[in-house]
């Protein structure tokens, strides 16, 4: 899936790349972010089959983010909006 990457990762020749993790953690730690799941799904081409075969947990396909259970969109800027509305 990181083929295409810029810079490559894992970088060529092996250096002390971090873990992708990591990666994964401070972008979704950030205040603004810039990459949501279908976004990043498209990119890296994780369709549901993949999501499910390499039991990924955190950028998930919709369909594979439903069968968990996650919570749509727009239900969560609707409990947002009524929390910030009281």
């Amino acid at each position: 899936m990181a083929a295409n990457v810029r810079p490559p990762y894992p970088s060529d020749p092996p250096g002390e790349d971090p873990p992708i993790e990591s990666i994964v953690q401070a972008e979704f730690a950030s205040r603004t972010r810039r990459w949501g799941n279908e976004k990043l799904c498209k990119l890296l081409r994780i369709t549901a089959e993949a999501a499910r075969d390499l039991e990924l947990q955190t950028i998930w396909p919709p369909a594979v983010a439903r069968e968990a259970g996650r919570p749509r969109k727009a239900y969560l800027v609707a409990v947002r909006t009524s929390i910030s509305d009281s």
